[in-house]
Order: C-alpha cells, then sequence, then structure tokens
C-alpha cells in the first residue's frame, strides 16, 4: 500500500492504482529480526513453481489492464461531461465531398469505445461515472458496431459510426444532468465523508477514554492463493471473528488492545479479504512491526494455514507521509495523515468499484470496534488496557 500521498489529494488513476496493490498479491515479503527490524526483503518467486509464477502474472496482468481500462472509461466521460464538442464534424474535401474529420480531444476515443466495453464484468458494480458509459452504450445498442471506421455502415439506415459516435456522447451528457445521477454523485461523496468522520469521532474516543499514546498497525488479512477462490464472504467473517473473539484467551499477543477499523473487500485473485487498522495502547506495547507480524501470523494459525497476511509496518519507513505506528494525542499532524492517507482511502475506494460478491453487506463493509465509554472523570491517567 502506497501511503506517500494524501487520499484526498490522489486522482482517479492513482485511486485505482491503490486499489490493484490492496487486491493482489504481493511479490515479496520482509525478513525481520526479534526486534521488528527489517533484515531482507525477499523475493516470494523464489517459493514458487514457473507455472505458478506464470499463471500469478497472467491474473496480476489482467486485473491490472481492467482496472486501467475503468480509469480510461472514467477519463472519458469526465471530459465528455465537461465539453460540448463532437467527436467528429462534417467537412469537405478537396474533392467536394463531405466527410467526417475527426475532433479532439474526444475523437481519439473512436476506436477505443468497443475495446472499452467489452471489459465489462457483471460481478462489479462500478463508479457513477463508468456505469453511465455502460448504460448509454447498451441503451443505444452499440455493442452492434464495431468503430472501426467512422464513415463506414451501421445496422441503422442512412447512419454512420461516427454519427452514431457523436449520438453516444450527447446522450451521456444528457443522462450525466439527470437528477438519478447527479443523486448517485452526492450519494457516493455523503457515504465517504460519513465513513471517514466516524472514523475520526472513534479515534479521538480512543485518545480520550483509553490512552494518551496509541500504537498504530495497518495490517491486512487474506488467504493464500489456492484457497481464495473458495472462500465465501460468511467464512472470511466467521474466520476474522474467531481471531477477534480470541483475544482475551492470547492476553500475551493482545495485551493492551484498545479497538479496530476494518474493511472487508473482493477481488478475482485474492478473494474476500480485510484492510484492518489497529490500536493498542503506546504505554503498554512498542515494536510494531513484531506486533503486526504477530498477530498476522496467528490469523495463519486460526485459518489452518488457509490464510496469510500482508504487514504494512514493516515498511512504514518507507513512507514519505506515515501515519502507523507510535501515535501521541497531540500529534495533530501525524493523526490526519492517519485519517487522510489511510481511513480515508478506505472509506471511498468502493465508489469506483464495488464487487457484487459484497452486495449483502450494504454498509457493513466499513465498521469501527465499540466506541469506548465516556469517561465520568477527568482525574488521573487515561485507562490503558480495556478491550475493545
Amino acid at each position: 500500500m502506497d501511503e506517500n500521498t494524501k487520499s484526498t489529494d490522489l486522482t482517479v488513476l492513482d485511486m485505482y492504482n491503490r486499489i490493484f496493490l490492496d487486491s493482489s498479491y504481493p511479490t515479496y515479503s520482509y525478513a525481520t529480526d526479534a526486534n521488528g527490524n527489517v533484515i531482507e526483503k525477499m523475493d516470494k518467486a523464489n517459493s514458487m513453481t514457473q507455472n505458478e509464477i506464470a499463471v500469478l502474472e497472467q491474473e496480476t496482468d489482467s486485473y491490472k489492464f481492467f482496472l486501467h481500462t475503468l480509469w480510461q472509461i472514467e477519463d472519458f466521460v469526465t471530459q465528455v461531461i465537461s465539453c460540448d464538442s463532437h467527436g467528429f464534424i462534417v467537412v469537405e474535401n478537396k474533392l467536394g465531398k463531405m466527410i467526417p474529420k475527426k475532433e479532439e480531444p474526444l475523437g481519439k476515443y473512436f476506436t477505443w469505445v468497443y475495446q472499452y466495453a467489452i471489459e465489462f464484468l457483471p460481478e462489479y458494480q462500478y463508479s457513477p461515472h463508468v456505469q453511465l458509459f455502460f448504460d448509454c452504450y447498451i441503451k443505444l445498442r452499440l455493442g452492434e458496431v464495431i468503430f472501426n471506421n467512422p464513415n463506414g455502415p451501421t445496422p441503422w439506415k442512412g447512419k454512420k459510426q461516427f454519427e452514431i459516435f457523436n449520438d453516444f456522447l450527447n446522450l451521456i451528457r444528457t443522462e450525466s444532468k439527470t437528477p438519478a445521477f447527479r443523486k448517485k454523485i452526492s450519494r457516493a461523496k455523503e457515504k465517504a465523508e460519513r465513513r471517514y468522520r466516524s472514523a475520526e469521532l472513534y479515534i479521538d474516543a480512543l485518545f480520550k477514554n483509553r490512552s494518551t499514546k496509541l500504537l498504530v498497525l495497518r495490517l491486512d488479512l487474506a488467504y493464500r492463493r489456492e484457497h481464495a477462490k473458495g472462500i465465501n464472504v460468511s467464512e472470511a467473517k466467521e474466520d476474522l471473528a474467531h481471531l477477534l473473539n480470541n483475544r482475551r484467551s492470547k492476553p500475551k499477543l493482545f495485551r493492551g488492545w484498545v479497538g479496530y477499523i476494518r474493511k472487508i473487500e473482493w477481488s478475482p485473485q485474492k478473494g474476500v479479504h480485510f484492510h484492518l487498522v489497529i490500536f493498542f495502547c503506546g504505554h503498554q506495547r512498542e515494536q510494531d512491526s513484531y506486533l503486526a507480524r504477530s498477530i498476522g501470523d496467528y490469523w495463519v494459525r486460526t485459518t489452518e494455514n488457509r490464510g496469510t497476511y500482508w504487514n504494512c509496518n514493516d515498511s512504514k519507513h518507507d513512507y514519505k507521509r506515515c501515519g502507523i505506528g507510535m501515535l501521541e494525542t497531540n500529534d495533530d499532524e501525524k493523526r490526519k495523515i492517519l485519517l487522510d492517507d489511510v481511513i480515508n482511502y478506505l472509506a471511498k475506494n468502493e465508489q469506483l468499484l464495488r464487487p457484487s460478491e459484497l452486495k449483502s453487506e450494504g454498509d457493513k463493509l466499513f465498521v469501527t470496534g465499540k466506541k469506548p465509554r465516556e469517561r465520568t472523570s477527568k482525574a488521573g491517567r487515561p485507562r490503558k488496557n480495556v478491550m475493545a
């Protein structure tokens, strides 16, 4: 996961790139010493057969191309909505014949429309802009047009391919101005803002009622490639619940735990997986890399070796802006980095791509732990070890 930039400042392309990184298997891992210090970066391909490497690379390239195509559609639709230009205009050539002439910037997309459309996968719910593209494409029955020759024929009598393309642009503009489309945009924004605010209040409550220092872990829990596609949402949630419910039976491992934020996600390669931000009392726990790895190892054991994990704290020193590790209550800058670069991204990434596999989860995809009760007295230090 790249935390070098504020997610509030991320472009749409940056967001899709982060979705790719967060939902694909990493090709390397870290070896650390007893104190949690990184001592070696290891290529995971060393432990895979040539056939396994080839399959992983093919799956990875295919998914990356799919996400890149979605970004291209986003860019195309955004440009269409923001101007009144046609893709083609009709001009007279030297022989006095009326011919179509490509207009920039939209004309360059003519041959790409068909290629964009064939990337549609029914197992996803798309961003409002991408869905608008597919809806208009279907409404105009553009699947019957290859878009390989602007002056070429179409199934519609008297209509050339360039004219159908211009009709497509006009329909996108018309539909983008409807109350229904604008409502989709506002709802997505409101949901992300609501989640962000909920997490912000939750973290504030942890500082106020649990500890003035929080050790923040960023851990991704998933399943090994040979098991991932066979695990459904219910099974994955049961595995995570098993880990969380066992905290009291593992006092050494979970000592000082005060709360967490969890996001469920799904991808074709990784299947169901979880992004966790975990908070420990910083007065009781240190060595965040070692602690995150220990919890990850416990996840592997509780899933009977079907699970795998990615420990973001191992590589936190690579981040230009780091919001994980030790965080003190008066460190407003680092707390803002945590919220903007980690929490806000998790709160809003499904605006771009939401798997139908998770449709039944509704608003339960992004949840925080139980907010701690308000302390009735301000005397004394905040409590250090209250399980949440």
